[in-house]
């Protein structure tokens, strides 16, 4: 007991915490990597070389990457990869990140939730719905194309395949597949530029059930109108119709 105390007031005295359970880390993948033909490249971060780099020169605006402490921030290219070796394969396995990175457990989390809050920032001046010009522009490029009058953009769903059931009304998110996953609907203009999407409906929610309940369908006497102000032959209606 006595021997006990007394290593404990010599680790007390000394500051010292003893220790840790080192492992020898990687701290050359990130540049190697950057150096990959772009077929091993979106393979490995599942976008395309000028896709990332585009995406680092949006994102570096965002003082959320400036440093405030003594610490400097690495660059926001790595905060970037890491943010993508972790999403990019299912069930978000963080230790990918930090095996390949060479950093620690918990500035996994810290990287990915900047890039989530600087992505979330930037979608909200990206994905837009355009103003009557560009919609105009888009409304004639699909009726050269396809004879389609009126058509402002193309709309599709697909689903997001989840690693669990929710505790909460999990059977709901049950896909025809059987696996649990969530709903998205994304709409897109002639040039696959995103004007709309529709995120976090359980899968037993029909495609249908969705769009009535998005944001553009209900704000809709806002958005599809046609070049005479009026409401699309497509609403059934020439006055909005009631929901």
């Amino acid at each position: 007991m006595s021997a006990g105390l007394h290593a404990l007031s010599i680790i007390l005295s000394t500051h010292s915490r003893g220790p840790y359970n080192q492992w020898q880390k990687c701290t050359e993948f990130f540049e190697i990597s950057m150096c990959w033909p772009d077929r091993d490249f979106r393979h490995e971060y599942r976008v395309s070389r000028p896709t990332f780099d585009r995406l680092v020169r949006l994102l570096e605006r965002n003082p959320i990457f400036e440093s405030t402490g003594k610490k400097p921030q690495r660059p926001v290219r790595y905060q970037l990869a890491c943010f993508l070796l972790r999403y990019g394969t299912r069930g978000a396995d963080s230790m990918q990140a930090v095996h390949k990175l060479g950093i620690g457990f918990g500035t996994v989390f810290m990287y990915c939730k900047r890039v989530v809050c600087a992505l979330r920032e930037l979608g909200l001046d990206v994905v837009t719905w355009g103003n009557d010009d560009r919609l105009q522009q888009v409304a004639t490029h699909v009726m050269g194309r396809s004879g389609i009058p009126d058509c402002v953009g193309m709309l599709d769903g697909s689903l997001v395949r989840l690693t669990e059931m929710p505790e909460r009304n999990g059977f709901s998110f049950i896909c025809r597949k059987k696996y649990p996953a969530i709903n998205i609907q994304a709409i897109v203009d002639h040039e696959t530029w995103f004007t709309g999407i529709e995120l976090g409906w359980p899968r037993s929610v029909s495609d249908v059930t969705m769009w009535k309940k998005s944001h553009i369908w209900w704000h809709r006497h806002e958005y599809l109108r046609d070049a005479r102000g009026q409401w699309p032959a497509t609403c059934g209606k020439t006055t909005p119709p009631q929901i």
